[in-house]
């Protein structure tokens, strides 16, 4: 099902112009060829209404995003957008249903000799000719069940019964020859209707969104089925064709998921777009003899089909004709000589396909994801395959000697084992056949003038560009010939036997991920003369351990080693830049940038997690955001520089706390062999002045605090990052440190810069470690702050100087500061400033922590990999209760809480096993029911939504996660029957990221195209990109009809879309472990926060969009949700 839904996705992504969808990223979205954002196109009008006793008036023009748009261009281009008249939907707007003209009238004139009745729930047309055309008939509104049209009405006119949701019934005499345009649209409740012989002509979209109807039986007269016709009749089950129909047009029976058989008679010569697309439950197709037009994704998602026999007569496929299709062996028949762009696209259960001889071009994406094919094979006059043609499939076939060009990526990650280029193929794409693991030889026809083989790799005509060097080629070391100036991007990626590679002075340009996934290569030695350095060049060599960078090199590209086991490096003195996540996820260990690196990009060396040591040369002028972020190991950071200097010169962006935290300057007193001398059994100590200190212990790091200490002889001791103990400073002015370069001087411990160290500067120091705003006198120079507050002389300003200050000040002397001892830490994998999940996590940590008097302290944008060592720096530090803000936490908190006995771990939307998995009882899930959570989301999709279709985005697979998918189906499907609507939950997507935000945006809008108008989310950053395309989809149409509910905070106002947000306060729950936690009784439970305990709510309302009457129901039904009585 997964395997499906992502084949759906990469589906909606390459059909432009065959749907409507913006273009996303999928495995390889930098390759992809760029285009434009499809734009919703206007469509047609419908007519305004015609009251009782007046004639029909003019049309107005409306929006409509319901629809796929179709163009009849070749099938070498998809368009965006589509303004054809006859092709598109007029849907009644949100501002044409929020006040609809209703009549109280019983009667009146619907034509020019035609006239209306109602009695009870029955309508009655009656006359001679043709009914008027609609937009809001007069009965619109009215409760109508059964339409009786009376012999001697010729015509059903435009809408004239559209939107009647519960008719169920209709009687259509024999003098009826036409029905008109949307004559029966969304008329939800029909479950059948016997269409008389006499009619000729039924219009498009006449009996569109009738979910309820079953059967149709189409009179033989009909000859043209209408774009449309019949789509979105979800529960059509069987459908009689006329024996004279010729052609069926554009979408016709698109989204008939029911549907599971087709029978076209031998007239039909025309099959227009998307006339069966998303015919899920189709599974049998009979198609004529005489069919010479196939068009484009005439079967797209067909799931169920498996098998078609296709015409003789057509002499091309369509572009996506059965895209994404159930098929699993396929007969083209001889005549086709071009299968169109993505025609096959992820028919992921195609095992086989009969090409014939007369075929002569495979377009684009034409078999992309069909992870089954292998048995094909490529015809002899076959000319050209597009780019992506063949990617992700089984296929083994040999280049036909008539080949002349190979697109983009065609057979990449294939099970291709060798190749022989013909001399005819003059024309290779990029990375044609990257990624095949089996292939372990390319050769070339000598004859070709364009390409050449050495050793079975792949070459230009003049061996200067080396393009391809075979993932399965024998041989662990490879020297890049001599003459070589560029090698390709993807050359050497995935190549399985390679441990090292020599690549020579005169290569200046290595592509994009050259050599990424090469998971053994060991070894690289780069040459001075590259200038252009593609991106991910090394990315993700696992084993690679030894890079040698000659003199000269410049610049590394960005994540150039990113993911790789990368320890050490030596970069050269021409280096000038460290591009964007060069280092990025690195086991590198230090690091010393040399003096002319001036700039280090965003992530340069985020997350190396074992990273100690960082040297920084006075010409760096920028550092990116996040450069050091993730690297929690960083004890030591040296600026060549003056402080003055750092502040003048260095920009250093956001969240690079782990490295400014620890950062010395060059006018810090430094210890070095013309400082430091051994003088027998004691150490000389000199500062820069000149004045000595005497001590007895060894140097272990090379660096004292900036500290202004008096002259004299001192008995000297080291702490273990080279900074003065408390024996030096006791020694010099009872433990004072300098305040200014004026030796102004300060007692350590007075972090407030006021009077003596007392109880005032605890509260101060509490105050900095949990807000990081610097206190009192040392506002302006935080470096001399965190001298001052270093009460235990570690180097670190943290929590234990807060420990040690507490004690000095009141446990010694038996008295009480009023400040909690107890402390609380959070680890997150999203950003606290996130406006979403960590935001909200974040916030009710604080909240619970201030209400409580714990200290708090929290590290955001943790990767799933550093969970366990994020958790354990807390445990070490002593903190009493760890607090871990999602279900995906629960590895590393179990193996955590089984080494720390002592310390408590709050798992949020942990399983209610989780306590019990804890061996030492220290565990306890803390879970918002899930459960209400969807109820209250529920409750208010089931009273919007139009449609009857609501759509839930999922972040993880997660017990949870589920739970709320349920609670907000049942309660949207209560709600939405009291309200006599039937509730669909389309099938829901799992982004399994909570960061994906293209994902979401991806998702969402593959659902309007389902026509979801009421969203719910998993509170992450993917259902930001939901409400992107939400809001994009509102936008196009003009106004507001699709609606997002927001959660897990109030973020009413947050987009355009969002008409209320489901709201969890979890420092309730929060609270509840303090407390136990204080008491003694912590762990072994699940802490349960509910809409009773006030855990849960319903946050502000959209009065704008949701009607007074709307806010009155939900607010009864939550109140049932509180009372226990909710759906019983």
């Amino acid at each position: 099902m997964t395997k499906r839904f992502i084949c759906l996705l990469l589906s909606a992504i390459l059909l432009l112009g065959v749907l409507p969808v913006s273009p996303a990223a999928i495995a390889w979205a930098e390759e992809l060829p760029a285009v434009e954002e499809a734009v919703i196109p206007p469509v047609k009008d419908l007519p305004e209404t015609t009251p009782a006793e007046t004639s029909p008036a003019a049309e107005t023009p409306k929006n409509d995003a319901a629809i796929p748009p179709e163009d009849e261009t070749s099938a070498d281009e998809l368009p965006a957008e589509d303004t054809s008249e006859n092709d598109t939907l007029t849907e009644i707007t949100a501002e044409d249903e929020a006040e609809p003209l209703l009549y109280t009238a019983d009667s009146g004139k619907c034509g020019d000799n035609v006239r209306w009745s109602i009695s009870g729930t029955t309508l009655t047309i009656s006359g001679t000719g043709a009914m008027w055309d609609y937009t809001d008939s007069p009965w619109y509104g009215r409760d109508i069940t059964d339409v009786v049209v009376k012999s001697g009405v010729t015509s059903v006119g435009e809408c004239a019964f559209a939107d009647c949701w519960n008719l169920q019934r209709v009687s259509l005499p024999r003098s009826i020859t036409t029905i008109q345009y949307g004559a029966f649209y969304y008329c939800h409740s029909l479950q059948a209707i016997s269409i008389p012989s006499t009619v000729e002509s039924i219009g498009e979209r006449a009996f569109q969104l009738c979910g309820a109807l079953s059967s149709v039986s189409l009179p033989d007269s009909i000859t043209t089925v209408e774009p449309y016709a019949f789509s979105n009749c979800w529960n059509l089950q069987t459908v009689t064709m006329p024996k004279n129909l010729q052609t069926i047009g554009s979408g016709a029976f698109s989204y008939c998921n029911t549907l599971s058989s087709i029978s076209l008679p031998e007239s039909v010569t025309d099959i227009a777009y998307f006339a069966f697309g998303w015919c899920e439950g189709l599974s049998s197709v009979q198609m004529p003899e005489r069919l010479n037009s196939l068009g484009k994704a005439v079967f797209y998602n067909c799931y169920n089909l498996r098998s078609i026999d296709i015409p003789q007569g057509l002499t091309a496929l369509s572009v996506g004709v059965f895209q994404n299709s159930g098929l699993q062996s396929v007969t083209i028949p001889e005549g086709i000589t071009r299968i169109g762009r993505s025609a096959f696209f992820c028919c992921s259960d195609l095992v086989s396909c009969d090409l014939p001889d007369s075929l002569l071009t495979i377009d684009d994406y034409a078999f992309e994801w069909c992870g089954n094919l292998q048995k094909v094979k490529l015809p002899a006059n076959l000319r050209s395959i597009g780019e992506f043609a063949f990617v992700g499939s089984r296929i083994t076939s040999l280049l036909p000697l008539s080949l002349q060009s190979v697109g983009r990526r065609a057979f990449a990650d294939t099970d291709i084992s060798s190749v022989t280029i013909p001399a005819s193929l003059t024309s290779i794409g990029e990375f044609a056949f990257s990624g095949c693991q089996n292939l372990s030889s390319i050769k070339v026809d000598s004859a070709n003038t364009v390409y050449a083989s050495v050793g079975g790799v792949l070459f230009n005509k003049e061996k200067s560009v080396l393009l391809q060097y075979p993932c399965a080629k024998r041989g662990a070391f490879y020297d890049v010939p001599s003459g070589v100036t560029t090698i390709s991007g993807d050359a050497f990626a995935s190549a399985s036997n390679l441990l090292g590679v020599t690549i020579p002075d005169g290569v200046d340009s290595i592509g994009d991920r050259a050599f990424s996934n090469c998971n053994r290569l060991e070894s690289v030695s780069i040459h001075q003369s590259i200038s252009d350095w593609g991106s991910y060049t090394f990315s993700n060599c696992y084993n690679l351990k030894q890079v040698i960078l000659e003199d000269g090199l410049t610049a590394i590209g960005e994540y150039a080693f990113a993911w790789s086991g990368i320890t050490k490096i030596t970069l050269p003195a021409s280096m000038k830049t460290i591009a964007s996540g060069a280092f990025y996820e690195t086991e590198l260990t230090s690091i010393a940038l040399p003096e002319g690196v001036v700039r280090l990009g965003e992530n340069a060396f985020a997350y190396c997690d074992s990273l100690e040591t960082v040297s920084l040369p006075q010409s760096l002028t920028y550092i990116g955001p996040e450069a050091f972020s993730g690297c929690y190991t960083l004890e030591t950071a040296n600026y060549a520089g003056t402080y003055q200097q750092w502040q003048n010169k260095v920009y250093v962006s956001s969240n690079n706390n782990y490295l400014t935290n620890v950062l010395q300057y060059a006018d810090s007193l430094r210890l070095s062999d013309d400082l430091a001398q051994m003088e027998g059994a004691t150490l000389t100590l000199r500062t820069a002045d000149g004045r000595i200190l005497i001590g007895e212990s060894k140097i272990t790091r090379g660096r004292v605090s900036l500290a202004a200490i008096a002259s004299g002889n001192y008995s000297v001791t080291l702490l273990r990052k080279g900074y003065v103990s408390a024996a030096v400073m006791a020694a010099v002015a009872d433990n004072v440190i300098s305040l200014s370069e004026e030796l102004t001087m300060i007692r350590r411990g007075n972090v407030n810069g006021v009077n003596d160290v007392e109880i005032t500067d605890v509260q101060c120091l509490y105050e900095y470690l949990a807000t990081r705003v610097p206190m009192g006198a040392f506002k302006g120079n935080i470096p001399l702050l965190r001298q001052v507050g270093d009460v235990n002389e570690d180097g670190i300003l943290n929590i234990l100087d807060y420990e040690a200050l507490y004690q000095q000040v009141v446990a010694s002397s038996g008295g009480s500061s009023g400040t909690s001892t107890y402390k609380v830490a959070m680890i997150c994998d999203a950003s606290i400033n996130d406006g979403g999940w960590g935001a909200n996590a974040y916030s009710a940590l604080v909240k619970a922590a201030e209400s409580n008097g714990w200290y708090f302290d929290v590290t955001d944008s943790v990767s799933q990999s550093q969970y366990y060592n994020a958790i354990k720096k807390y445990c070490a530090l002593g903190y009493n209760l760890i607090y871990l803000p999602g279900n995906q936490y629960t590895d590393a908190a179990l193996q955590a809480a089984e080494e720390y006995p002592n310390i408590a771990f709050a798992l949020l939307n942990g399983s209610k096993q989780v306590p019990f998995m804890a061996k030492n009882g220290n565990v306890s899930s803390l879970q918002p029911d899930p459960r209400q959570i969807g109820w209250i989301a529920g409750a208010l999709a089931g009273l919007m939504t139009k449609s009857g279709k609501v759509a839930f985005i999922a972040a993880m697979e997660l017990d949870t996660t589920k739970e709320k998918i349920l609670g907000f189906k049942e309660a949207a499907e209560f709600v939405g029957k009291q309200e006599g609507k039937t509730i669909e939950l389309l099938s829901v997507p799992y982004a399994n990221s909570f960061s994906d935000t293209p994902k979401g945006k991806e998702f969402a809008t593959e659902l309007i195209y389902q026509g979801a108008d009421v969203f719910f989310g998993d509170a992450s950053a993917v259902d930001s990109g939901a409400r992107e395309a939400i809001d994009d989809a509102n936008t196009a149409a003009g106004s507001i009809k699709i609606y997002d509910i927001g959660q897990p905070a109030d973020i009413l106002g947050q987009n355009p879309c969002i008409i209320c947000s489901q709201v969890t306060d979890n420092s309730a729950m929060i609270v509840a472990s303090m407390e136990a936690v204080e008491a003694g009784t912590f762990g072994g439970n699940t802490v349960y926060g509910t809409l009773e305990n006030n855990t849960l709510s319903a946050g502000a309302i959209n009065s704008d969009l949701v009607p007074a009457e709307i806010v009155e129901k939900y607010n009864a039904y939550l109140q049932q949700m509180m009372d226990g009585t909710f759906m019983k």
